[in-house]
Order: structure tokens, then sequence, then C-alpha cells
């Protein structure tokens, strides 16, 4: 329900500068005339937030969870790498230690 309302919301003004600028004619409004363009403007906007949630938002937010998915997994791998070139066992460490002092 939120994405339809978050929708609607960029719509409707847009809707009501369409419907604002579109008049030719001089408008002499009384109280069922405004009502019906508050009905008519709000219906427009809600109609055209819902086709908007369902071609726009919805495969959006599909393609985003597939794109989280990737990249998380990126991460991890990555994570996991760097885990092993500094998970150095005792063993080695004291071999490394070893041989940098016969070395030197």
């Amino acid at each position: 329900m939120a994405k339809i309302s978050f929708c609607t919301y960029l719509i409707h003004l847009m809707v009501i500068y369409q419907f604002c600028t579109s008049r030719t004619d001089d408008v002499y409004y009384s109280i069922n005339d405004g009502f019906i363009l508050y009905v008519g403007c709000l219906a427009l906007s809600c109609t055209l937030g819902f086709l908007m949630t369902i071609f726009v938002e919805v495969p959006c937010s599909y393609y985003q969870k597939q794109l989280m998915k990737k990249v998380s997994s990126w991460g991890k791998s990555t994570a996991a790498k760097t885990e092993d070139v500094f998970s150095l066992s005792e063993k080695d460490t004291s071999n490394l230690l070893i041989n940098k002092s016969t070395n030197s």
C-alpha cells in the first residue's frame, strides 16, 4: 500500500498541472463543479499511481533485489579470500619467523 501511495504522490502534481494548463475556457467554480473536479483528479491520480506501481516500481524492486544478491555474494567471496590470506596458523607464523631469522 505504501508503494501505491508514494507513486500516487509523485503522479498527483503532474495530473493537477496538466488539468490546469489544458483549460482553454473561463472557469467558474461552484461546489458541485469543484467536487467533481476533485474526485476526477483524485481518481485519475490513484489509477495512474497504481499503474506506475505495477509497471515501474515492482519490476525495479525485483531487479534491485537480484542486483543486491549478486553484490552481496561478491562481498562474501572477497571476504572469504581475505580471511584465508590473513588466517595463518601458528605453525605457519612460526615458520615465517624462523625463516626470516635464518636469512638474516
